[in-house]
């Protein structure tokens, strides 16, 4: 007995040095530095943290630090936040349009082709040539997480509302069955404003006609959505701008829109939130079905969808050149594309904590099911975004749905081409300040298109927009003999 005694207690021992051995064991490994964005920092971060870092240990070796970041504050901060942090190596970049060129021009991102060919196969697999909206000046800088393939602008509206004025939503198939609409609400609610801008730094104009903006409209449009040629023309000089400037004017002068447009504070959305707004146009994206309940609003898409570089590179993953592990934090990228538990675990959190997968394949939220704040993210970031679960508010054929719009997008023909507008920044400028002074209150309806458009050419004319235009067209032309 003695013995046995002596014998239990050596093995206790052991195995107890064995566990202190792994705890020190995981604590030595690399820790990756992920930094996301929210409208706020997510509850049970810390919880989520540590069962990604379970995973991870395992596969890869390594341990990840999650940060999250104000979404509003973040998107215009990004070099700062990298000057100041050094120790992040993944972030997600919001706009990557704007974002990743900048960064670059910093020298803060690092190139990434060579880690994705030697430690990204998922990412490949998994964008195909959607990889290439994330190249610029010939290097790879940032990694796509999309999930709707293509764009779409159309309107968001008050369901109730249209219904008390015998309205068939079924029936708006284009902008041009607006004008009824926009009558029969403001007959029946006249003190309601009708159409507000989405965003209240944004107009309208750009929802009402149909080009690719080759990143920016200001430096130069393909028109018919890229579909038909390579021809970079001026956007504000296009006669589907002018006509629809005059469209917004009439809706102006007809008291659909705010008279003080120009003064409000709240955007489109928060005004439909106080039903101080029937309407306001905007992206129609499937999967904001969920944050719109079908009672209240209803997203009805007004173009066609049609992909453009601009539309893949929403949200892109770039590594700072700072990153401490870039091999390691490339393979925790490519396990984001790859991974179902992985994706879900960083967008949703922990099965069973967060969130319970229903009868129908579905995903109840805990949020959605008591409103609890839980672990939650309202935008999708998660790397292979077709990985995610289905939000029970989708409703169970969403894939299908989405499947369906893929493939009926059709495709612009400078998809994956982005302008390097280094040479004429100066140029850019002077028209960022044109614009700036007589833009919104044009595609705001506030003044008359008529007297006010050409004062903004001309003006734009001395800021260089034909050398831009000139630019962006040269480096289009090469762009297409190497990739087209």
């Amino acid at each position: 007995m003695k013995r046995f005694l002596l014998f239990s207690l050596a093995f206790l021992a052991f195995t107890g040095a064995c566990t202190v051995l792994a705890d020190k064991q995981e604590d030595s490994l690399p820790t990756i530095h992920l930094v996301m964005f929210d409208d706020q920092k997510p509850n049970d971060e810390e919880l989520v943290e540590e069962a990604l870092s379970e995973i991870t240990a395992e596969r890869l070796g390594i341990r990840v630090d999650i940060d999250t970041m104000n979404a509003m504050e973040y998107s215009s901060e990004y070099n700062l936040l990298l000057s100041s942090n050094p120790d992040i190596d993944l972030i997600a970049m919001i706009n990557g349009t704007d974002t990743m060129p900048n960064l670059v021009s910093m020298d803060l991102l690092l190139p990434l082709e060579d880690l994705v060919k030697e430690h990204g196969m998922s990412i490949q697999g998994a964008l195909g040539n959607a990889l290439q909206t994330g190249v610029y000046r010939q290097h790879l800088y940032g990694i796509p997480s999309i999930r709707q393939f293509g764009s779409m602008y159309g309107i968001v509206l008050l369901r109730g509302v249209a219904e008390q004025c015998g309205i068939d939503i079924s029936h708006i198939k284009s902008y041009d069955d607006l004008d009824e609409i926009f009558a029969k609400v403001h007959a029946n609610f006249p003190s309601l404003t009708v159409l507000s801008p989405y965003n209240r730094d944004w107009g309208l104009a750009n929802y009402l006609t149909f080009v690719d903006t080759l990143g920016n409209e200001s430096s130069g449009v393909l028109q018919n959505g890229g579909l038909t040629d390579l021809t970079v023309v001026n956007y504000f000089e296009t006669e589907e701008y002018f006509n629809a400037l005059k469209k917004i004017r009439q809706w102006y002068l007809l008291g659909y829109i705010h008279p003080d447009v120009l003064l409000l504070q709240e955007s489109g959305s928060e005004l439909m939130n106080h039903v101080e707004s029937f309407s306001c146009f905007n992206i129609i994206m499937l999967e904001n079905d969920q944050k719109n309940p079908p009672g209240i609003r209803c997203l009805i898409p007004l173009s066609p969808p049609v992909a453009a570089t601009s539309s893949s590179q929403r949200l892109l993953w770039g590594v700072p050149a700072s990153c401490r592990y870039p091999e390691e934090t490339m393979k925790l990228l490519d396990l984001m594309y790859s991974d179902p538990q992985v994706v879900n675990l960083l967008q949703f959190g922990i099965e069973g904590i967060h969130y319970t997968i229903q009868e129908d394949g579905t995903m109840l939220h805990e949020k959605q099911k008591n409103g609890s704040s839980g672990y939650y993210r309202p935008y999708a970031q998660a790397g292979n975004l077709e990985l995610l679960l289905t939000a029970q508010s989708l409703g169970s054929d969403f894939p299908n749905r989405l499947e369906e719009l893929k493939n009926a997008t059709e495709v612009s023909r400078a998809y994956g081409f982005v302008f390097n507008k280094t040479s004429v920044e100066s140029e850019l400028s002077a028209i960022d300040a044109v614009l700036n002074t007589y833009r919104i209150p044009l595609e705001l309806g506030c003044v008359d298109p008529e007297t006010e458009l050409p004062v903004m050419l001309r003006e734009l004319k001395e800021a260089g927009i034909d050398r831009v235009i000139q630019e962006k067209q040269r480096q289009l032309n090469i762009w297409a003999e190497q990739y087209r």
